[in-house]
């Protein structure tokens, strides 16, 4: 935990160097443009290459201006033929980057993924966000936030794009223990469930992976494995009460029979923390169980939780 602490705060401190002002530069000239001649197009892949290169200098500074070189230009109006032109020059460069390098330069190679918002940097950041491929905690959280961010700013994607994707997430929740990670991938599948345009079997997948998901932690929490992922579970089921409320009868009809059982799950394991815990996860413990016994109410026909709900203080985000 000491070690997680201090890769955030080494963090904190590359995105908060004091560097001089950037120049509108070659990226900046060309994310505006309609259509990209063959020159321009390698323009692009030459500043790429040599920007990534200096990504991953050891000077803090150097590592801050060639984050702000390929990413400054986000701040305007890009478009969709940058974007992909940008994407295929970058993404899997970036990503080679993040697996070899050290976390302050692993960060700001994701921070210039989540800008993208191409599919492409979406199937780099979902990798990332794989304690499989990423094992230091710290760099896994920067992705897995990087990619609920990217997917929630609209980042364009298929259906069939999409449906990929949620079996990419739904791998990294598998494999998840550090709660802050799980937290950001359940809720990037929500993300994925809400948008406008997906197919209905692409929504009731994503659900049925983050309910997946919430089931994970229960059997691991159950038994006595990971008790910190309570904190995702009960942040999760927050956000999941507002959803369902909203939600047409239909479909919280449809995701009744895989909710229930888990929701049951939770609330048992939700009631019976640990002794001697600290009581941040105490809370977690408690706002678990009744956050899920609130979710069983609103899958009831009547679609309306019985009683005023106990009043709680509003779920915390994981904190850098």
């Amino acid at each position: 935990m000491r070690a997680f602490c201090h890769i955030l705060t080494c963090i904190l401190l590359a995105w908060c160097a004091v560097v001089p002002a950037a120049v509108a530069g070659d990226l900046d000239d060309l994310a505006s443009a309609k259509s990209l001649t063959d020159a321009e197009k390698h323009k692009i892949r030459s500043t790429v290459e040599a920007e990534v290169k200096q990504l991953g200098s050891s000077d803090v500074g150097e590592v801050t201006k060639a984050r702000k070189a390929l990413s400054d230009w986000s701040g305007g109006i890009a478009t969709p033929v940058f974007r992909g032109e940008f994407s295929k020059a970058a993404c899997s460069q970036l990503a080679d980057l993040v697996l070899r390098a050290e976390p302050i330069q692993a960060v700001n190679a994701i921070e210039v993924l989540r800008v993208i918002q191409t599919y492409e940097a979406l199937q780099q950041l979902a990798k990332l966000a794989n304690a499989g491929n990423m094992t230091n905690d710290g760099v896994r959280l920067a992705a897995a936030r990087a990619l609920h961010a990217a997917i929630d700013a609209g980042t364009d994607m298929n259906s069939a794009q999409a449906d990929g994707l949620v079996r990419a997430i739904t791998e990294a929740t598998k494999r998840e223990r550090e709660w802050g990670c799980s937290y950001s991938q359940l809720t990037a599948l929500s993300a994925i469930a809400r948008r406008n345009g997906m197919d209905a079997k692409v929504v009731a997948a994503a659900r049925a992976s983050q309910v997946a998901g919430l089931g994970a932690i229960a059997a691991k929490v159950g038994a006595g494995n990971d008790t910190q992922l309570m904190k995702s579970a009960s942040r999760v089921l927050a956000a999941m009460i507002d959803e369902l409320a909203t939600m047409p009868a239909a479909s919280r009809a449809a995701l009744a029979p895989s909710l229930e059982p888990v929701l049951q799950s939770l609330i048992t394991v939700g009631k019976a923390p640990p002794a001697g815990i600290a009581s941040d996860l105490a809370t977690a413990y408690a706002d678990t169980a009744g956050d899920a016994e609130m979710l069983a109410e609103l899958l009831k026909p009547k679609g309306r939780p019985t009683g005023k709900p106990p009043a709680r203080p509003a779920p915390k985000k994981p904190t850098s």
